[in-house]
Formats: C-alpha cells, sequence, structure tokens
C-alpha cells in the first residue's frame, strides 16, 4: 500500500516489499547483536508489535470524523 502511494513510476511493488522486508529484517538482527543493545530473543514478538503499532495507527486514522453542528451564535447571544 506504502508503494503504491509512494511511488509514482512503474516500478514493481512486490519487488519494493520484499527489499523493504528484508531491509527491516537484517536491521532487526543488526541492532540485537549491537554492543550495548537491548537484547530480544523473540524477533517474531518484534515483528507481532510493529503490527499491533500498525494496526492501531489504522483504527485511528479509519474513524469518521463526527463535529459539531456549526451555528451562527455567539457566545454572548446564548
Amino acid at each position: 500500500m506504502y508503494h503504491s502511494v509512494a511511488c509514482k513510476n512503474d516500478s514493481d511493488g512486490s519487488t519494493y516489499a520484499t527489499e523493504s522486508t528484508n531491509g527491516y529484517l537484517q536491521y532487526m538482527v543488526d541492532m540485537n547483536n549491537s554492543e550495548g543493545a537491548f537484547k530480544w530473543d523473540d524477533p517474531a514478538g518484534i515483528i507481532e508489535n510493529q503490527i499491533r503499532i500498525i494496526g492501531g495507527l489504522i483504527q485511528c486514522y479509519d474513524k469518521p470524523i463526527i463535529r459539531d453542528k456549526i451555528t451562527s451564535k455567539t457566545r454572548w447571544t446564548v
């Protein structure tokens, strides 16, 4: 979905998704193995947490916006 919005050229979305996923997984491994890093022993848990965060953001932006009724009254006429 990000590829379809961000890239206006005729590049392949599947290739972009594969490269992005592999890049993220490599980043996760590098950060886990770096000196002084917090050690996450559950890579599946890291990915599930990312999915949960993205799902929460989608729910926030998917809600309809309910606005108050606009009136012409000022605070002095109420």
